[in-house]
Parts: structure tokens; sequence; C-alpha cells
């Protein structure tokens, strides 16, 4: 599976807006509820991508991997 797109990358300064961020990533990745502290938003940098356009693609899997 694949995704390609285009769009514009903007760094999320506002601390409240990152913490959502990485509220809902973390909990996709883990299935877990996190709390980020201040300090600890502050020490990373969040990405935000606005995509105008993407496409996608899934090919099947072979016959003899499955």
């Amino acid at each position: 599976s694949s995704i390609m797109g285009r769009g514009m990358a903007h760094i999320i300064e506002d601390i409240e807006e990152k913490k959502s961020a990485l509220k809902y990533l973390m909990k996709t990745q883990t299935g877990k509820d996190f709390i980020f502290e201040d300090k600890m938003v502050s020490m990373v940098s969040v990405i935000k991508i606005t995509a105008k356009e993407f496409t996608a693609k899934k090919r099947p899997m072979p016959v003899g991997l499955k």
C-alpha cells in the first residue's frame, strides 16, 4: 500500500495544538491515551501537513504469501 500527495507542511508552534496532535497520533498507534506535559511537548517538533490532493494504491497480496 502507498499514498502520495501534494500540499503544505507547517510546523505547529502552539503547545495545545501540539498536545492534541500527539495525543491523536499516540492513540492511533498504541490504542492508549497519553497525557503530555508542556515541557515534554516543547522538546519535539510537530509538522502538520495539509493535503491539497492525494492518490493511494494497494496491490493484492501474491497468492503464495497469504
